[in-house]
């Protein structure tokens, strides 16, 4: 078998597997999480980039109290992963951000995803912000007006 990227043969079994020679996994790695990397910003919509920071933060605070035991089923532990977000309209809705977000760990070395909501962790109702007032569109009842006062003009 020879390598999907350069074309050398490959001798090393898992090499074999991943059908990539060690050099060349690690160039395509780079050229996935780039892309990856590049797809999560587009997709996510922060509106506030320190509230965000400071959610994540807190959310990460939850992730390493339910994981600090827990692998990937790599082997990897779970508190190596990276924390990531993207909007979806099945989301939580989080300080910081404008739309629902969708929040999971990304395995560093096998790059299996495990969505927040799996890991037993501490729901994340407390992070919404807070609700935005919606005016009162009530109409006014029938034969009703509305009552303008004027300040008297105490000047001159």
């Amino acid at each position: 078998m020879i390598c999907r990227r350069c074309s050398r043969p490959l001798t090393d079994p898992q090499s074999v597997a991943r059908r990539y020679g060690p050099a060349c996994w690690k160039k395509v790695r780079v050229e996935d999480e780039r892309d990856y990397q590049d797809w999560l910003t587009e997709h996510t919509t922060i509106t506030d980039a320190g509230a965000a920071a400071e959610t994540l933060r807190e959310i990460w605070k939850r992730v390493l109290a339910q994981t600090s035991d827990r692998t990937c089923s790599c082997g990897e532990p779970l508190e190596s992963s990276d924390l990531l977000t993207f909007d979806h309209g099945d989301g939580a809705r989080l300080k910081g951000f404008g739309q629902p977000q969708w929040v999971f760990l990304r395995c560093p070395e096998c790059q299996h995803e495990l969505t927040y909501g799996k890991l037993g962790a501490a729901p994340l109702d407390d992070l919404a912000p807070p609700p935005v007032p919606v005016p009162d569109t009530t109409p006014a009842p029938p034969g009703h007006q509305d009552t303008i006062v004027e300040e008297p003009d105490r000047g001159a």
